[in-house]
């Protein structure tokens, strides 16, 4: 894994493309609005940022937006983007990472808490939510829950993607809460691997 999480340049790059079905308008406006409603007119910070995907058209709401990422590849791909540049955003880890003010909502989405592999890192981002926030402020956390009853029994690995333009396999670790994400991507005719360490809930530190 890089200085900027496992989100570097090539997977920057390629980001908005390969998960495309999340950037559909039937998949984001919902959120958008969820958001809205619970900012009430006040500042929001999102945790993971990314390339813009939630913020861009909650800025478009004109929502008060500002954002915290680990990589700097993702954030120049925000920045590049029309209205990315009006965006605050700090590049950091969102567990301890802090932005100027205080602010009415703290969200996390599409399933970022699971970037934190350890419960302390995920007590740690609590902490930090709760920091920023002002005394009536919410802290929204979007996450899936792990798709067990699809492990046969005695198995580990579940194959969530299968298509011409690649595939991906989850390997799951119960005992320890975790899961490793293997990603396999073909694109015009190279074929890209990344396997991703992710906890499926808070797993306990080893410290």
């Amino acid at each position: 894994m890089s200085e900027h999480g496992y989100f570097d340049r090539d997977i920057a790059e390629h980001y908005d493309e390969s998960s495309a079905d999340m950037f559909a308008g039937h998949m984001v406006d919902p959120v958008v609005d969820f958001l809205v409603e619970r900012s009430r007119g006040g500042r929001v910070l999102e945790f993971g940022i990314g390339t813009g995907r939630i913020a861009l058209p909650l800025a478009r709401r004109c929502v008060d937006v500002a954002g915290i990422d680990l990589s700097m590849p993702m954030i120049g791909q925000l920045t590049n983007k029309h209205g990315g540049e009006a965006i605050e955003v700090v590049m950091g880890d969102f567990a301890t990472t802090r932005v100027d003010g205080s602010f009415s909502l703290v969200y996390l989405v599409f399933n970022t808490i699971m970037n934190l592999t350890t419960q302390a890192e995920q007590v740690r981002c609590f902490l930090n939510a709760a920091d920023h926030l002002e005394s009536d402020g919410a802290f929204v956390v979007e996450v899936t829950v792990p798709d067990l009853r699809r492990l046969p029994p005695g198995e580990s690995h579940v194959v969530f993607r299968a298509d011409d333009a690649g595939w991906g396999i989850d390997e799951y670790d119960v005992a320890n809460q975790g899961l490793i994400s293997h990603h396999v991507d073909r694109t015009k005719g190279d074929v890209g691997q990344v396997s991703m360490r992710f906890a499926t809930c808070g797993r306990p530190s080893s410290t």
